[in-house]
């Protein structure tokens, strides 16, 4: 009897600190629900996502309903894709043996939407799917000795496997290798030659010395010191005699970079229209290159001219986030531009004394002072919707991640400008934008878009008080 009133005890006391504990740590946006089971809300459909929670030890998947679909029996997994994980029965420190492969469930399983789980062979230390992602080039790593790292060695056997078929369509096999997969094709390396190879494990290439790399829809291989550039079916329309990078052919003209460090704007005819020393990288945005030329960042026409309005001292920006941007900071005027998909700048902003590496997040002034904060800029009038006080801001639309120290996390949405989560959890992550998984020191669980809780998983165990 006295052990079992201590045990309501304990019950009572961790409950209470619970609910005092928490009962501000969540915005009223925000409610626990009210049992230890999963609070169902059944109005989301339209998404067949599944997503990863930790029971007992041991990785299973939810639905966005937080219905449990997948029986918690991984000891790690890794998120490929949205929707798509490479789930381990292994730990990190797995080493195969006969006596490991002789269990049924033992392996590497892709988890994929629509609650299919498929097993794919003993232990992958990679995958990579191709844009549509009916296939996935796999590296089996359970010839090695012991896994300590994730990393790809030269013992591992990388295969491509079927997704829909659940099928190895390719596997190495002696001096044959797969190297990387594509919707209409695969890369494969044969005898130190690399080709383009259908799925019918048919070469639809000649060989080439080293595969370079695809933009759309374009393949890029070295033949010697050539540049060539193939179509999706395996034909070679150009040849460049000198080439390091390219990207694709617009307008008739090709932006490439050769092996001196000289990037030329050359059109089909390899007349050379632009052409700049120093040149480390280049990238396309919309109707404009961004280009890294002699230690700055410059814009470039389609053609290959300069296109900057004033000397930003290579402080152009490439904004990949809420807003896929590019900006400029001239650190002399604190002048803050914001270009157009043409290069022409849409707006500019006067960045106040004191505040340091701004950038553009849906409409608004990022700023450093003592801190990472958000703001709107009119004039010399500021208005701050997030303060700067956060060590670490990133962003996932319509998110913005605030962290402050090392652990403390938080999360504001910009639809609906306020704080969903104040800064006191361990870790927040977004799988997609329509859940939120939150960890804290007493539980974790999902946040829907909705702002309700549709799974918990507590961090304490009762016991039994018998």
């Amino acid at each position: 009897m006295k052990k079992i009133l201590v045990s309501i005890f304990i019950l009572v006391f961790i409950l209470f600190d619970f609910k005092t504990v928490y009962s501000n740590e969540l915005s009223s946006f925000y409610s626990l629900p009210k049992t230890y089971k999963q609070s169902l809300n059944t109005s989301l459909k339209g998404n067949n996502y599944l997503y990863p929670v930790k029971i007992d030890g041991l990785y299973g998947f939810i639905n966005i309903n937080g219905k449990l679909i997948v029986e918690p029996k991984f000891k790690s997994f890794t998120s490929i894709y949205d929707g798509y994980y490479l789930a381990y029965t292994q730990d990190e420190n797995y080493v195969p043996s006969d006596e490991n492969n002789k269990d049924p469930i033992n392996g590497s399983y892709l988890i994929l939407p629509s609650n299919r789980v498929v097993k794919v062979c003993d232990y992958a230390v990679y995958a990579s799917f191709s844009q549509n992602k009916n296939y996935v080039i796999l590296h089996d790593n359970s010839n090695k000795q012991s896994v300590n790292t994730p990393i790809i060695v030269a013992s591992t056997k990388d295969f491509i496997f079927d997704v829909n078929k659940s099928k190895v369509l390719d596997e190495n096999n002696g001096s044959h290798s797969v190297i990387n997969v594509f919707d209409s094709c695969y890369i494969t390396k044969n005898d130190g030659k690399y080709y383009m190879t259908n799925y019918s494990k048919e070469y639809i290439s000649k060989g080439y010395d080293s595969f370079i790399g695809y933009n759309d829809g374009n393949f890029f291989f070295k033949d010697g010191n050539a540049l060539c550039f193939l179509d999706e079916n395996g034909k070679q329309n150009f040849q460049y005699e000198d080439g390091r990078i390219a990207l694709p052919f617009l307008n008739n003209v090709a932006p490439i970079i050769d092996t001196s460090g000289y990037l030329k704007f050359v059109d089909k005819n390899k007349k050379v229209l632009n052409s700049y020393s120093n040149a480390y990288n280049i990238f396309k945005k919309d109707n404009i290159y961004v280009a890294n030329i002699d230690g700055d960042q410059v814009l470039l026409d389609l053609k290959g001219a300069k296109i900057l309005p004033r000397d930003y001292g290579g402080k152009i920006q490439f904004f990949y986030g809420i807003d896929d941007i590019i900006t400029a900071y001239d650190e002399k005027t604190s002048i803050f531009d914001v270009f157009d998909k043409d290069g022409n700048i849409s707006s500019s902003y006067k960045i106040p004394i004191g505040y340091t590496y701004p950038s553009y997040v849906g409409g608004y002034i990022e700023m450093f002072k003592n801190g990472y904060g958000l703001c709107s800029i009119d004039g010399e009038n500021i208005q701050w919707l997030i303060e700067a006080k956060y060590t670490f801001m990133n962003y996932i639309e319509p998110y913005v991640f605030l962290q402050i120290g090392n652990s403390n996390k938080g999360l504001y949405d910009l639809t609906l400008k306020k704080l969903i989560l104040d800064t006191k959890y361990k870790n927040i992550n977004v799988y997609d934008k329509n859940m939120i998984y939150v960890e804290s020191a007493y539980f974790n669980g999902y946040v829907n878009s909705n702002g309700q809780f549709v799974y918990v998983q507590y961090n304490y165990d009762l016991g039994n008080s018998d």
